[in-house]
């Protein structure tokens, strides 16, 4: 597995397409219980998601969408709620909240099936691997 620079606090430093350097903390499993701040940017960056007018974000038929799919995240993964978010034209920033004590059969096939193609692949986290 290829050992990607880190900075003097751990975090990985890796260029992405277009010249985007990717941050993460070398030592942090990012499937453990936390808040995440999560940020998803349209392609290319076109304000897809809406525009702002008078101060106010007004959504785009794909911007309904788009809030739609966010908000439905924890219909999808019971383990995850949502805190605060706000949809900008070109973007959305997000708090995500795992907690696995939350986790029901139907996470748990879902949780086995990742893990099978993550070992499949032969890119399983060290802390899934037990």
């Amino acid at each position: 597995m290829y050992n990607a620079p880190t900075n003097v606090l751990g975090f990985v430093m890796v260029r992405r397409k277009r010249g985007r350097i990717s941050i993460r903390l070398r030592s942090w499993d990012y499937t453990s219980n936390a808040c995440y701040f999560v940020t998803i940017c349209t392609r290319d960056r076109q304000p897809l998601f809406g525009n702002i007018i008078a101060g106010d974000m007004h959504l785009s038929d794909i911007g309904k969408i788009a809030q739609q799919c966010w908000t439905e995240i924890p219909n999808h993964f019971d383990y995850v709620s949502l805190d605060a978010y706000v949809f900008m034209p070109n973007h959305l920033h997000g708090i995500l909240i795992i907690d696995h004590s939350k986790i029901t059969t139907k996470s748990a096939i879902c949780r086995d099936v990742i893990y099978k193609s993550l070992q499949m692949e032969q890119t399983i986290p060290p802390q899934m691997n037990k």
